[in-house]
């Protein structure tokens, strides 16, 4: 049903101008929105319960996300659709600031803390540093394994991971995502608003426009290796990109020379709908477009190191 809901979601973003037009796809999307988030609880809940991975793989498979208090209600049910794929983890990570959680458990819905059952391992850690809990934790831990990142408002389809794994064991060196916008620089070589970016839907085999979003799905090998030495400088990622660990993660691909790899995808990533909901995205891509200012104030750093991560080249 997942699955199902995840094609109908698509097929909302089609290129039709005349139904654009009418205003019918964007009715269409919220009408799967509603229609899935109504359906898909009832049915995440009434089927079999699936857990981990058992057995000897050559390369472990952890998944690492992150949330906080006004998603984690809802958290069960991306959980789910994680311990639901067709090629299951050997771990699933949640890491939770104690700042937002200090009676630890006890600040958690049964509906989370019956999956610890399942192999939902959950992490409390000292201090909240936002969006970064996704990987930086998690790549400290398993550096030499295939972390999976994942967000906490996505109705994951079954094939996420598999996807993931198929398109690794053909590029085996490089980041794997299902998710990301093409760059666009401007005639003096100068990089344009995110606002002006535009979604990558089919698959694509490296490029310096990539920009990849790791809340989608993306499978990093051996963190260790393919990312730059600054990865886990955690103070200079919260002082450079305290909203934005996609931009920071963006930079260290791009710093380390590692390519990315898009899959081809759903056009539509289905959300968990949350009445409760900060979106990130509507500080870091509002008015004021605060991940222009994190993307600047990025370049300016690595440029006085002698350093461009977004520089276009000819």
């Amino acid at each position: 049903m997942v699955n199902l809901f995840n094609r109908l979601y698509s097929i909302s973003f089609n290129d039709s101008y005349l139904l654009d037009k009418l205003k019918i796809n964007s009715l269409l999307r919220y009408a799967v929105r509603v229609l899935a988030n109504r359906i898909l609880p009832y049915c995440l809940s009434n089927r079999k319960h699936y857990g981990l991975f058992i057995g000897e793989r050559t390369e472990k498979i952890v998944v690492s996300l992150t949330s906080f208090p006004n998603r984690i209600s809802k958290l069960w049910m991306v959980i789910e659709t994680i311990l639901s794929q067709s090629i299951k983890p050997d771990k699933v990570i949640l890491y939770l600031s104690k700042v937002q959680f200090p009676r630890l458990e006890e600040d958690l819905p049964d509906s989370l803390l019956n999956m610890k059952a399942r192999g939902l391992d959950i992490r409390f850690v000292e201090g909240d540093i936002r969006s970064h809990k996704k990987y930086y934790y998690v790549m400290q831990a398993y550096p030499d394994d295939l972390i999976i990142t994942v967000d906490d408002d996505i109705f994951y389809p079954t094939t996420m991971i598999q996807t993931l794994v198929q398109y690794h064991e053909l590029y085996p060196k490089s980041v794997i995502c299902r998710y990301a916008k093409s760059i666009v620089w401007d005639s003096n070589m100068t990089i344009k608003s995110s606002l002006k970016w535009s979604r990558i839907y089919k698959t694509k085999f490296g490029g310096q426009d990539i920009f990849l979003g790791t809340g989608g799905g993306t499978l990093f090998p051996m963190p260790g290796t393919s990312l730059y030495r600054d990865t886990l400088n955690i103070a200079l990622a919260c002082d450079l990109c305290p909203l934005e660990d996609d931009l920071w993660l963006n930079t260290m691909i791009r710093l380390q020379n590692t390519e990315i790899v898009v899959v081809k995808n759903y056009k539509g990533i289905l959300p968990v709908l949350n009445t409760r909901d900060v979106m990130l995205y509507s500080s870091n891509g509002g008015e004021n477009n605060l991940t222009d200012s994190q993307l600047r104030n990025t370049i300016l750093y690595y440029e006085r190191n002698g350093l461009n991560p977004f520089k276009q080249f000819n």
